[in-house]
């Protein structure tokens, strides 16, 4: 380990030399690594993690060498662009870790004692996976693109996906690599006709080949195929029947298509006849011309030997798209088939926008029954929008649903932690969605919104383009705290004072004052104000930001690795939840102070911790009453040896222990509940005969509170 620790101490030396910022100075401790004998040298090498092999190879020509001399693992590179240009890379062999290269463009506003000079490390922990993140400055595409090669050439892997988002991208893509799995060409990258016809006719994609909207005229048309697997088109005016029915795809999305219910009765015709389209598996049209529903139906079924079955059965519930990502298909009262001729079976399903429903249907001549029946079917952001129509429909549906639905939601998130802000039901699709939080774009205009008061706030709305909940489209990203606001008293008088509200939030110095407002902060892209330096001060002013606010429902992400540490009185240890890393020396004495339900940590190490007097404390009833579920992560957790120094019981191996589980505190991973704890092994608590039952992983420790007499 000496030797890696004297040998990365050079490693900010050659960053500064071999990469964009280039610093002349020399570094403080360097070692000798190039002179070490062949076979120790490729030994130390081939230790070394993603990141540090390719700046190793950047050394030198001969460090290079050296490198490709490795048989690596098979790595997947990919060039995403979310806002800024990122080489994304990932071991098949290990999904939980990525190594990102992050290309930061310059700022407008940059601090003046700001502590980021490129290129610069940072390590995030996202739950159960971890992102290692080297920022260096975006000096133009060029040297992004040289990178990947540099990267292809030393791990001996290709480029799996590529975001495409100038032009230039295009024509070294090609040349470098024309076989490629995905490709995502951004809004108006296509400038010319040129360039469309170069791209599909010299570039092979072998999965998903998404197009953003072309930066050519109105009545443009393409007539030639796409011959790729899987196309999605946004903004697809332009491609054309002909284009369609000439392709061999298996997969087709096009979204804002000019094409017309004559011409998809052709595409129905012609796949039924056997002679076109005969790969195809998914096909989804969204066409966003105004369109008479009775009139449009009657055109695309014209002439169709159709067959309607008043059931599922038989038919696939899911598809593959591309990759891993697999659709699932909506379950019908009725189906609308056609059948080919060597017995391919082809189901037809229709989506029309709930604005259109909502002004066909006249929903006050109905009885009451009636009524009920047809709220009941609507989904709750129908049901939200069609309560902005008038008083009478706001009361209509309140009476209807607030002690059956309603009453049924204990929960509603205003999940601010990423972009677009969702508000949602915890556990529900993204199609069951209540409403979005978008920014609106510089050249959207008012005509391409419909407005509503949302308790005096006038807001611009549209419509979700596949699941149709409300979007909100903000001016000014602080606007959405106003709008959060406005909404939020909007749903107190709506949903009734029953439900539960979770704010989450990144840490900022913005928090709602609003009733019944639960508040979850989230550290997940703060993991700079843990870096060494200042650690103390930073963690005081979050103290003295969590003293000033409400007791928090959950804390999420926060890496704690240093000795510093919050007060025993600090209203940290108040949260009901908390996901957090630690070093395993600090876990005994978080245990000891913190006062809430749930908590999930992850060590970098097993040494040093010891819970002997944790549940000591827990059994004679002296600390952690309120503990109700407890988990450990971390390498090679000695089970057997923890548990006997802790003085746990065992029920007899011959008889199956109940499963244990408990309803989580927040929206989180996967399902409602936690893990289920099923174990033989647990520990009673003397003063009201509650227990510990312990889980049977072998890098988690786990364990969850229920009474005894159900045990």
């Amino acid at each position: 380990m000496m030797v890696f620790q004297e040998f990365f101490a050079g490693w900010e030396y050659f960053i500064k030399v071999k990469l964009p910022e280039k610093v002349k100075s020399k570094p403080k401790c360097r070692f000798p690594l190039l002179q070490l004998p062949r076979v120790v040298l490729l030994e130390c090498i081939g230790n070394l993690d993603v990141l540090e092999i390719i700046l190793f190879s950047l050394l030198s020509k001969r460090s290079k060498t050296i490198a490709k001399l490795i048989c690596w693992n098979p790595i997947d590179i990919r060039l995403t662009s979310p806002k800024e240009q990122q080489i994304c890379l990932k071991l098949s062999t290990d999904p939980g870790l990525e190594w990102i290269i992050h290309y930061r463009k310059k700022m407008k506003f940059i601090p003046i004692h700001s502590p980021w000079k490129y290129p610069y490390f940072q390590s995030n922990l996202l739950g159960p996976k971890a992102l290692h993140i080297l920022y260096l400055k975006d000096d133009g595409i060029e040297d992004i693109t040289q990178m990947m090669e540099h990267i292809c050439e030393v791990f001996r892997s290709p480029i799996v996906d590529m975001d495409i988002v100038e032009e230039s991208i295009i024509e070294w893509i090609i040349k470098f690599q024309p076989i490629i799995r995905h490709v995502c060409i951004h809004k108006d990258v296509i400038l010319s006709v040129e360039s469309l016809d170069r791209i599909l006719k010299n570039l092979e994609v072998t999965e998903r080949f998404w197009l953003a909207s072309i930066a050519l005229d109105e009545y443009f048309q393409y007539k030639e195929p796409i011959p790729f697997r899987c196309i999605i088109i946004n903004n697809s005016y332009w491609l054309t029947l002909t284009s369609i029915l000439n392709a061999n795809n298996s997969v087709i999305f096009l979204h804002d298509s000019k094409l017309t219910p004559t011409n998809i009765n052709t595409i129905l015709k012609e796949w039924q006849k056997g002679f076109k389209l005969r790969n195809l598996e998914y096909m989804e049209i969204d066409i966003s011309t105004p369109l008479d529903r009775r009139r449009c139906k009657r055109e695309i079924f014209k002439n169709l030997n159709l067959t309607v079955a008043d059931e599922n059965n038989g038919r696939p519930t899911r598809v593959k798209i591309y990759d891993e990502n697999i659709y699932t298909l909506p379950r019908l009262p009725t189906v609308r088939n056609i059948i080919r001729s060597d017995g391919m079976i082809l189901s037809i399903f229709g989506h029309y926008k709930v604005s259109e429903k909502l002004q066909t249907m006249k929903l006050s001549i109905f009885p009451y029954v009636v009524q009920n029946e047809i709220l009941d079917n609507l989904k709750i952001s129908e049901l939200l929008l069609l309560s902005f129509v008038s008083k009478n429909m706001k009361k209509l549906i309140k009476s209807s649903q607030i002690n059956t639905r309603f009453k049924n939601i204990k929960q509603i998130e205003y999940n601010n932690h990423g972009y677009p802000g969702v508000v949602h039901i915890p556990f529900t699709p993204m199609s069951d969605n209540i409403l979005e939080f978008r920014e609106r774009r510089d050249y959207e205009t008012d005509d391409e919104f419909f407005q509503l008061n949302v308790s005096g706030n006038v807001m611009h709305f549209q419509l979700h383009y596949r699941y149709y909940f409300p979007q909100v489209y903000l001016s000014h990203p602080c606007d959405k705290d106003s709008a959060i606001v406005s909404f939020h008293y909007y749903f107190l008088d709506f949903f009734g004072d029953t439900v539960e509200y979770l704010y989450r939030e990144n840490y900022k110095k913005f928090i709602p004052r609003l009733p019944q407002i639960s508040l979850c902060l989230s550290f997940w892209s703060r993991q700079d104000y843990f870096r060494p330096e200042n650690k103390l001060d930073r963690i005081r002013d979050i103290e003295n930001f969590l003293a000033s606010s409400p007791v928090l429902k959950r804390i999420d992400g926060m890496n704690l690795h240093s000795p510093e540490r919050f007060s025993p009185e600090s209203k940290f240890y108040q949260a009901e939840s908390i996901i957090l890393g630690l070093d395993a020396n600090l876990v005994p004495d978080f245990l000891r102070h913190f006062q809430g339900r749930q908590t999930n940590i992850i060590c970098d190490r097993w040494e040093n911790l010891d819970l002997t007097e944790f549940m000591n404390r827990w059994k004679s009833g002296e600390g952690s009453r309120n503990l109700e579920y407890l988990n450990i992560r971390s390498r090679d957790i000695p089970r057997n040896e923890v548990l006997n120094s802790i003085g746990v019981k065992h029920i007899d191996e011959s008889k199956t222990p109940p499963t244990h589980t408990l309803p989580k505190l927040l929206h989180s991973g996967f399902g409602p509940n936690t893990d289920p704890i099923t174990s033989h092994s647990y520990v009673v608590r003397k003063t009201d005969n509650h227990l510990f039952q312990f889980g049977e992983g072998i890098s988690i420790l786990e364990c969850g509170k229920r009474q005894k007499k159900s045990f």
